[in-house]
C-alpha cells in the first residue's frame, strides 16, 4: 500500500495548455496591433469628430483583456503630461493593475 502511495505521490505532472485558445489571443492582439497603428498613422489628417468616430469603431473589436488596462494607461499619460486635473477616478482593480504596471 505504501509503494502504491509513493509511486502517485512521485507520479509527473502533467499540464494542458490550450494551444488554440493561446494563438487565438495572439492572432487578436496582433490584429489590434494593425488596426491602431493603421489609425495612428491617419491622425494628422482627420479632423476630431472624425478621429473620436474612428476611435470608437476601433474600441468596439479589442480583445477583452486591453479594456480594464485602457483608464490607467490614460492617467499614466495624463501624469507624464504633467495635468493631475484631468486625471479619471478609478475602481480598486484598476488601481492594482496600475501598481503592477
Amino acid at each position: 500500500m505504501q509503494a502504491q502511495r509513493a509511486a502517485l505521490l512521485h507520479r509527473p505532472v502533467r499540464i494542458q495548455v490550450n494551444h488554440y485558445r493561446y494563438h487565438a489571443q495572439v492572432v487578436v492582439a496582433e490584429a489590434d496591433i494593425r488596426k491602431y497603428g493603421a489609425l495612428l498613422a491617419k491622425v494628422q489628417t482627420l479632423d476630431a469628430v472624425t478621429l473620436q468616430q474612428q476611435l470608437n469603431e476601433a474600441r468596439q473589436s479589442d480583445a477583452a483583456e486591453v479594456e480594464p488596462l485602457r483608464a490607467v494607461a490614460y492617467n499614466d499619460v495624463v501624469l507624464e503630461s504633467y495635468e493631475p486635473e484631468a486625471l479619471i477616478k478609478l475602481t480598486p482593480m484598476q488601481k492594482l493593475i496600475g501598481v503592477l504596471a
